[in-house]
């Protein structure tokens, strides 16, 4: 099948318009989302009375366990759930006060655990360097080898749901806690 000029032209110009079409829808749910986020993070450094809160991290000892009271952000709201349901095939529970998990450079362990309103993160980073760690409003950084726990219940900061555990490790991610 041989194209004339003609439809060559009107084919290259209907491809220039999906993809204008496709950046543009694009750049939309990009700008909204991240209009979405900036509000929320305005809105989770204000107090009620819309004054800014100002608040220090506690910075953690290199000891084999570190701990932190880690700086709640919004101290009258709670972190909302990133999904209702887990990526991750198979979320089992843990008993006890305490939700271990490993950070190892590959995929986390357990790579999702289900969790309670009450229990409280213990985080190991088995990775060569520091690593921070986020979850919801808290944050805490654990040196390598160490192990390091958030002292504040989940139920305390997080809404129900399924949360990511940020790091800034550069390989290997965080797990997914599932606050039921």
């Amino acid at each position: 099948m041989k194209l004339n000029r003609k439809a060559f032209s009107t084919i290259e110009a209907l491809l220039v318009v999906l993809i204008l079409v496709i950046i543009g829808a694009s750049g939309a749910y990009v700008y909204t989302a991240n209009k979405n986020v900036n509000k929320n993070l305005k809105a989770a450094s204000q107090d009620a009375s819309g004054s800014p809160k100002f608040s220090s991290k506690k910075k953690t000892s290199a000891s084999s366990t570190q701990s932190s009271q880690a700086t709640n952000h919004a101290a009258e709201s709670k972190a909302p759930a990133d999904s209702q349901t887990p990526a991750a095939g198979s979320c089992d529970a843990q008993s006890g006060s305490v939700v271990s998990v490993a950070l190892n450079p590959d995929i986390p362990s357990p790579r999702c655990v289900k969790v309670t309103a009450d229990q409280k993160l213990s985080l190991t980073n088995n990775h060569t360097e520091a690593i921070t760690v986020t979850l919801g409003f808290k944050t805490l950084t654990i040196e390598a080898g160490q192990t390091g726990t958030i002292d504040d219940a989940f139920g305390n900061y997080l809404q129900p749901g399924v949360h990511d555990v940020k790091t800034t490790a550069s390989s290997g991610g965080g797990p997914e806690i599932w606050l039921q």
